[in-house]
């Protein structure tokens, strides 16, 4: 599957290839995906506290199913 990364912002500034998707709970997403998420986590803690903050409308325990999506850089864009 490809999309497009908006970065946060438009326009959309690469073009990436779903190459996995798991569904997990919270406690368990690991240290590899922590730091290929390229938040620059180099703990579970630390992406799990970035994550608390981004999703704070919401209350997240370790059984909180997440979706973990790793892709490919296909193209920039900008």
């Amino acid at each position: 599957m490809l999309h497009r990364d908006l970065d946060q912002r438009p326009p959309p500034s690469r073009l990436l290839a779903t190459t996995d998707v798991r569904v997990v709970p919270a406690g368990r997403v690991d240290l590899t995906f922590a730091r290929n998420e390229g938040g620059g986590c180099d703990a579970v803690a630390d992406w799990r506290t970035a994550h608390e903050r981004f999703w704070s409308d919401r209350a997240i325990s370790d059984e909180t199913l997440v979706v973990c999506e790793r892709s490919r850089l296909i193209a920039c864009l900008s």
